[in-house]
């Protein structure tokens, strides 16, 4: 899926895929300047710089019928997840062709325009949670989060927001923990498993004060 849709996608969205193993993953694509997101200075990372691109970015993405199934991709991370626990994740609207990893490592900002990576996870989902991705890993305040989610819908809903919130942590617990049991126990994945943990059980607990 990964390799037809680099096949797709314009040079000025994503770098040219000059080799592709498609039993590793493994992929070589053109040399692309600038820097990474993450690095860039902090103009780049107000609402309205964010949403421009993810705006772009979701217009200019082919249609498809692949889904991003969290739910699935739970149960192979963390054979006992049980999904009644988080019914969070089955209330998404996949709606739009997303990323659906939209970190600021995965964009490469230049003078020209900002060139996306990573495509593995691409598929149907609720916008929202390219909003969100790409918030949480530039550790974004509550008000630039909110802000950048009311830009992108026109109005912010909390209840949606939230469900999204949920659904990029629980992903975020499940990548680390699967990466833990495979035997990868760098620093930054035990870190990562510990407070995306920490986040869903604060979420949890804020859901239950809802009620």
């Amino acid at each position: 899926n990964e390799f037809h849709l680099y096949q797709s996608l314009e040079t000025n969205v994503s770098p040219d895929l000059l080799a592709f193993d498609p039993d590793s993953g493994a992929m070589i694509t053109c040399y692309v300047e600038g820097q990474l997101l993450i690095d860039s200075p902090p103009g780049h990372h107000e609402p309205d710089k964010l949403v421009g691109y993810i705006r772009t970015l979701h217009h200019v993405l082919p249609t498809t019928e692949k889904c991003f199934d969290l739910s699935n991709l739970m149960s192979a991370y963390v054979p006992e997840f049980n999904e009644r626990d988080f019914p969070e994740i089955r209330k998404l609207e996949q709606c739009v062709s997303c990323h659906n990893d939209l970190n600021p490592w995965n964009i490469i900002v230049n003078s020209a325009t900002w060139i996306t990576l990573d495509w593995e996870s691409f598929g149907l989902n609720d916008p929202v949670f390219d909003v969100v991705t790409l918030c949480m890993g530039l550790n974004s305040t509550d008000t630039v989060l909110k802000d950048s989610v009311e830009q992108y819908c026109g109005t912010l809903d909390p209840i949606r927001l939230f469900h999204n919130l949920i659904s990029f942590w629980l992903r975020e617990w499940g990548w680390a923990k699967h990466q833990i049991s495979k035997g990868n126990r760098k620093i930054g994945i035990i870190d990562q498993e510990r407070a995306s943990y920490a986040k869903l059980k604060e979420l949890s607990n804020t859901r239950s004060l809802r009620r």
